[in-house]
Parts: structure tokens; sequence; C-alpha cells
């Protein structure tokens, strides 16, 4: 009976490799941390924790593989390799033993790194030796005789695949937890269910992992758990509806409500010559936005916005705002101009609302207990008010920090 272990030396060795092998892990899981967290990075009037939580999540990483390292110093101390007249037993630590008759053994190679695995007739009978086992020279001598020992020169595909699989778990945690794209997130989160699945099942049936490192495996449920509860929720409707609304107030928190206000425009039409004397100026204030009476309209043509570039936000009467660019080759827009556009939009925004929402517009001849408009549940969830209700007074302009210019309406009904 022959007995090899590993010796204080080759444990250091080995560490150095393992560290080799980990650091790029660590900083691509980083650089992941960082990606998955970049929208949460702001400047320094803003909240702080999230700039440092990439930093304090790869602290937890270090500290994690700290603790580790240090159970597997111990089972490495405890690493036997015996062999007897008809077996190779390999014993460590809190890892079940494993035990190959010399008969049973199907092949024995030498790997790249000169390290050695032991075969048996079962997929899950292997033995790995190190190569920074004691007595080197003499174990190999010994299996020799036991069969003879193949060379592999070369490494196996999976060393080479590491650093583009985590990187591939990454993008592709990425697009579950990042992307509104409903297809991109059930495709990835389907593939990394897959492959943790996968994982949890190999690493329970193999006897080469300790058993401390096979009860913490199961903690991938957890993201497994994660995955699919993004999945579901990115195929509600209400979820859908709750993130779009969630984006857009945020987009008018950041800009609208940091702006200054520079500016008022005003929209009147001219009363007839009947009705002048009933009305200040003979104006009659706002433009019916279904069909706006453009050839009543007070100084259309006056250049009241000295921009190319906008942008337009609708908040009445929806749930959901709507933001978007108004764009012009000319000086500035026109007093026209912008009625034009706006009242092109609220008729989008309405033919939209119909489109996608389950409960319908309940036609006006048919509304029994009032006469408003009931709240259906399309894009914008459009509350009270059919578009022919719906006038605008005037439009508020405000300048951002930045410069952006942000169009708020005053709608009456």
């Amino acid at each position: 009976m022959e007995k090899f272990k590993i010796s204080e030396a080759g444990i250091s060795e080995i560490q150095k490799r393992a560290l080799k092998k980990t650091i790029p892990i660590y900083i691509l899981l980083l650089i992941g941390i960082i990606w998955m967290n970049i929208d949460k990075f702001e400047n320094i009037s803003g909240n702080q924790f999230s700039c440092i939580l990439p930093f304090f999540l790869l602290i937890l990483l270090v500290i994690g593989y700290s603790i580790s390292w240090k159970r597997i110093k111990n089972q490495l101390r405890s690493y036997t390799l015996t062999i007897t007249n008809d077996e190779i037993i390999r014993e460590q630590y809190n890892t079940p033993t494993i035990k190959l008759h010399k008969s049973a053994i199907t092949e024995i190679t030498k790997n790249y790194d000169n390290s050695f695995t032991i075969k048996g007739q079962f997929n899950n009978d292997l033995i790995g030796v190190s190569s920074q086992i004691d007595d080197f020279e003499i174990l190999e001598n010994r299996l020799n005789q036991i069969k003879t020992v193949k060379i592999k020169d070369s490494n196996v595909i999976l060393e080479y695949l590491k650093i583009p699989l985590s990187i591939l778990v990454i993008i592709l945690m990425g697009c579950v937890f990042k992307s509104t794209n409903a297809w991109l997130v059930i495709v990835s989160g389907t593939i990394l269910t897959l492959f943790f699945i996968y994982s949890l099942l190999t690493i329970y049936k193999s006897k080469t992992i300790d058993n401390s490192t096979r009860r913490g495996m199961y903690f991938m449920i957890i993201p497994m758990i994660a995955i699919l509860g993004r999945m579901y929720l990115i195929n509600s409707p209400k979820y859908s509806q709750f993130l779009q609304n969630s984006e857009n107030k945020e987009l008018i928190q950041q800009d609208s409500t940091e702006g200054e206000l520079i500016s008022t425009i005003e929209i009147f039409t001219n009363a007839k010559t009947e009705d002048s004397i009933e009305y200040k100026n003979g104006l009659i204030s706002g433009i019916e936005l279904n069909e706006p009476n453009f050839k009543d309209m007070n100084n259309p043509d006056e250049v009241v916005l000295p921009y190319h570039e906008v942008t337009l936000e609708i908040d009445y009467p929806l749930d959901t705002i709507y933001i978007g660019n108004l764009k012009t080759a000319n000086k500035g827009f026109t007093r026209l101009e912008l009625v034009t556009e706006i009242s092109k939009r609220y008729h989008q925004i309405y033919q939209e609302e119909e489109a996608t929402a389950k409960v319908k517009t309940i036609p006006p001849d048919k509304r029994e207990e009032t006469l408003n408009r009931n709240q259906t549940d399309g894009k914008y969830a459009i509350w009270g008010h059919d578009l022919s209700d719906l006038y605008l007074m005037e439009i508020e302009v405000y300048k951002t920090k930045e410069g952006k210019i942000i169009l708020r309406l005053n709608v009456e009904s």
C-alpha cells in the first residue's frame, strides 16, 4: 500500500495558479456589475450609494474567495491518494471517497498541466491528481504499471472557453435585467436557466466537489427565480405599462421639473365679428385639438420658439406620459407649426390607445351614467375625455441645465 499527499509548497503553487485563472473572471464580474448598474451612477449631488455599489459587491466577492480558499486549503491538506494491490482510493475532507478497482479503470491520462485523470467505468468515477503531488515520478511509474498513461499535450476546450462563457453569461444577465424587449428577455432567460440547471445537475452528480461547495451551489436557485420572475413580468401588460409610466415620469422629473420656465406661448383664435364684443381684444383663448381652426388663429406665422429641436411632453388626459421630439428646418417654430404638430401627436396618441386597449372606448351615444369618456387600458391609459373635448390654451417652455428645451401643455376640456 502506497499513499501520496500534496505538500505545503504544492498547495501554495495551486493557489497561485488558481489566482491567475480567477482574477480575470473577477474583473469580468466587476465590469458586468458596473454595466448593469451604469444607469444608477449619479453626479456628486446624487445618491452616492449607487456609485459605490459595484465596488462593494467586488469586496464581497474577494471576501468570499478568501473564505472559500481557506476551506479548499484544508481539503488539499487532507487529500490522500492510496494505491493498494486491488484499488486506487482518493480520500478528501468533506468530500465523497472514490474507490476504483484496478480492473475497472478504463483510462489514465496525463494532462497538459502534468496532472493526472483516472477514469472508471462510469462518467462520475473520476479521480483527479494534481501535478503538485509528492513523489510525482514514483506515482507516474505506479500508474503506468496499472495502465499505460496517455499524454494530452493540449488544453481541454473548456479551459479555453472559461472567459468567453463568463462574458456570455454576463451579457445574457444584462439582457434579462436591462432590456425591455420581451423576446430578448425570454430567449436570454431561457438560456441562462438551462445553463444553471445543467450546472446544478453536474455539481450534484460530481464526486470531486466537496459537500460544502455542493450545498453552496444551491444558491444558484436564487438568480434562477429572479430570471424566471423577470421573464414573467416582462410579459405582463400591467408591468409593461408600469415600466413605461415610470420611465416617462423619471424623464419628466429629470428634465422639466429641474428646468427653468423661460416663456409661455399663448394660443388665441379671432372671434367672429358678431362675437368680438364679448371677448377682450376680440380674441378667444385656446384652440380645438381635434380639428384646429387654423383659419381664425391669431398670429399663426409668428416665430414663437427660436429653436430647431424641442421635446414635447403630453400628460393630459393620460396616465402614461407621451414624450416626443419636434424638429423644424426653419429659424424656429411658428405658432401654426406648433399647434399643427401638437394636434397630430394627440391624434396619434388616441389612435395608438384604441389599437392597444383591451377595454375599448364606449361610443358617446351609448354612455349612460356620464358623458365623459371611460378610461381605457391601452398604451397611454387615456381617461375622462375624447379628443374632441380638448382645447390647447398655452404652451409652457422650459430649459434644463443641459440646454434641453421642454414643452409642457396647458390643455383644458
